[in-house]
């Protein structure tokens, strides 16, 4: 079965603001002409029937919204969707304030210039950081010297977080202070297995890798990578990018892995999934399906009906089976979605699938 990640989409408060936060700060591009060119019908059947369903929204709302499509300069494998709900308007009463939330709870970019924008993000009022630098090390071989790229974590306006890295491809630097690649956006859930399930059986994705104490780190420890890596890791690396004071919640257990999707313009992607154990995942998604932040993921999918027999008995929740669409144009797919249908999965992250 065909499945491509289509967009990750991050809902404001403020949307000329915040587009310009992903544009001018994070120096990403608009892609395709977005809600503004959005008229007439096609319009009026998104804000009267598609969207009320979708998002499951009181019978009668007033709907009104804007959005835009924004991918890095140095990639087009990967969409964040700016959108504003202008009627109904998003609530933000229960932002993932712990690290160990469980929800849609992260996103990870690549960037060339670090210290470049760095100082945008300081300038700029529309996000804040969590660090604003830790030294990131991958995996050690035994015999290795350990190798250390720079990250940092923001919490968006909206609530939204993103981890930001030190792209180590030097090619990019043609691309000083510039987003060069979104390469994860991350589910912190309660049961790794289930959610790994659950995508493979319903999108066909692919289990690209799993590792973590409690999981595949042991084995790899056994086998090709450093126990000071391990240690590193959970008493430095993790605490620190998630903003953990170690000393009163020490993190000493956890569990991940990634899928790998399909991108637009046939690119790969990578679905992380983090299990916290020790401290233990906590707290459920925003219980509204319109909340600011990190609030859903999109898929297109070739084979709709295929994909919506597999949801009938895998999802938390199936919001709305099927809902037509005025043909919307999807970038980086090059195709125009009319159907729709939109979904809880396993532990209640909010999603989105086009065919």
């Amino acid at each position: 079965m065909n499945t491509t990640l289509f967009s990750t989409a991050v809902n404001v408060r403020d949307f000329d603001r915040d587009l310009s936060f992903f544009t001018e700060v994070l120096g990403m591009r608009a892609v395709g002409e977005g809600s503004d060119g959005l008229t007439g019908s096609a319009r009026q059947a998104l804000t009267g029937s598609a969207l009320p369903r979708l998002f499951d929204l009181a019978p009668g709302a007033s709907v009104d919204f804007r959005s835009q499509l924004v991918a890095p300069e140095g990639d087009d494998g990967a969409f964040y969707e700016v959108f504003q709900w202008i009627s109904p308007a998003s609530p933000d009463d229960e932002w993932y304030a712990p690290s160990n939330h469980v929800g849609l709870f992260r996103s990870q970019m690549q960037v060339v210039g670090y210290d470049d924008l760095k100082r945008k993000i300081a300038a700029s009022d529309r996000a804040e950081f969590i660090n604003s630098e830790v030294r990131w090390a991958g995996a050690i071989a035994p015999n290795d010297p350990p190798s250390y790229t720079r990250a940092g974590s923001i919490r968006h306006d909206s609530g939204a977080v993103f981890q930001i890295k030190q792209a180590e491809n030097a090619e990019l630097d043609a691309l000083p202070g510039r987003s060069a690649k979104i390469n994860h956006r991350a589910i912190h859930t309660r049961d790794i297995e289930a959610s790994f399930r659950f995508y493979t059986e319903v999108f066909g994705v692919q289990l690209q890798t799993e590792w973590g104490p409690q999981g595949h780190l042991e084995m790899l420890t056994a086998t090709s990578v450093s126990p000071q890596y391990v240690h590193y890791l959970t008493e430095y690396q993790v605490p620190q990018i998630f903003g953990i004071d170690q000393a009163k919640t020490p993190v000493t257990n956890f569990d991940s892995g990634f899928l790998t999707v399909q991108g637009v313009n046939g690119g790969a992607q990578n679905l992380d999934f983090f299990q916290w154990l020790t401290p233990r995942a906590v707290g459920e998604p925003y219980s509204s399906t319109i909340h600011l932040g990190l609030q859903r993921l999109s898929f297109f999918v070739e084979d709709f009906d295929d994909v919506k027999s597999r949801v009938a008995t895998r999802a938390r929740r199936v919001i709305a089976e099927e809902v037509a669409l005025p043909d919307v144009f999807l970038p980086g797919v090059d195709r125009a979605a009319s159907r729709a249908m939109s979904l809880l999965d396993p532990d209640g992250v909010f999603l989105l699938v086009l065919g």
